[in-house]
This record gives structure tokens, sequence and C-alpha cells, in this order.
């Protein structure tokens, strides 16, 4: 398939979820993530969800605070993203989007981060993921740290066949699923 099919197939496969199983496959991954990668003191990136895609919902992993956990806001227009550490002290603003970010807070560079999740809607088995094209997570991740765990989380378990992989589309160290762990 190519990118543009697998967004669309994936997209409507994801608002298909009801809710009961949604948060079935989400408790899932949120001990899978617990158990194998999120460590006291780890640096750890976290997208935030847009609810009306029925994204995975990231809220919740907020709440272990023996993580540094660290959030974006996009710059609309540019391919630019400013990474904030997390502190309950500073709301959260809306952008075009529908997507949650932190309004301000102290700026976290790249290079500070252990591991990043990684928002995706469907992955092939090179560890490349088919997100929503803009090229924000593209750019982000290619400024991280070499040795900086990049993984993706997925509501899906299964691998997808995906044309057009571009040069510079980065490929995640892991993806976790309900069920499985993809390790690239």
């Amino acid at each position: 398939m190519t990118k543009a099919q697998v967004r669309t197939y994936y997209q409507k496969k994801r608002k298909q979820l009801d809710s009961n199983e949604k948060l079935n496959r989400e408790g899932k991954l949120y001990a899978r993530l617990r158990e194998t990668y999120l460590l006291p003191g780890k640096s750890v990136h976290s997208f935030l969800s847009i609810k009306r895609f029925n994204e995975i919902d990231t809220f919740p992993l907020l709440q272990w605070d023996d993580i540094n956990w660290v959030l974006s806001k996009t710059t609309l227009g540019r391919i630019e993203m400013k990474h904030f550490e997390y502190d309950t002290n500073v709301p959260f603003e809306f952008n075009d989007w529908g997507i949650p970010e932190p309004s301000g807070g102290r700026v976290v560079t790249e290079k500070e981060i252990d591991i990043v999740l990684v928002p995706l809607l469907a992955f092939n088995l090179d560890g490349h993921r088919v997100g929503y094209g803009k090229g924000y997570y593209d750019d982000f991740l290619s400024k991280c740290r070499a040795d900086c765990i990049k993984i993706g989380l997925s509501l899906f378990d299964e691998a997808v066949d995906v044309e057009g992989i571009a040069e510079h589309d980065i490929p995640l160290n892991r993806i976790l699923t309900p069920n499985l762990s993809y390790h690239f």
C-alpha cells in the first residue's frame, strides 16, 4: 500500500475501535512500556493525543512522576518542534490541529532526551512508521542523540508493507503494540 492508502485505512480502523477495546489495548501498551522501557530518572519525550482521531491516550503516562517527561509544541507552517519539561503548573493550549501543547516551561534540547514515544498510524518490518505525513517527527528524530531510543506505539499488532519510504524517513528502534514488541 502507498502511505496515503495506509493512512486512510488505519485512520478508519482506529476510529472504529470502541472505547472499551481501545482502553484494553492502551492498558496493555502502558504495562509493556512500564515493564521494559520507562525507567525512573529517564528523560522521555511523549506525544499528546488528538482525541478526535482516537489516538493512543498518553496523558495517563504523565502520572508516572519518576520519569522526566518532555512534551512538544509545534511551529505551524514550519517543520519545527520546541520541547519543554512537563510541569503540572504550566497549562496546555490546543494548536490548530487539536493537539494539546504546553504553553511554556523549561526548554529541553533534543540531545537531552533518552527515549522518544512516537505516534503512528502503521509501521513496517524495517521500523518505518506512517504518520500524518507532515514531517515533524522525522525532523525531530534526526536531531536526537544516536543512542536515543525511538519507540513507536501502535494499537494494532500487525506490520504492513508500505510503498514510498523516503531517505529522510527516520526508522524507529522499537514498536510496541498491545501484544507484541518489535526490535529493529
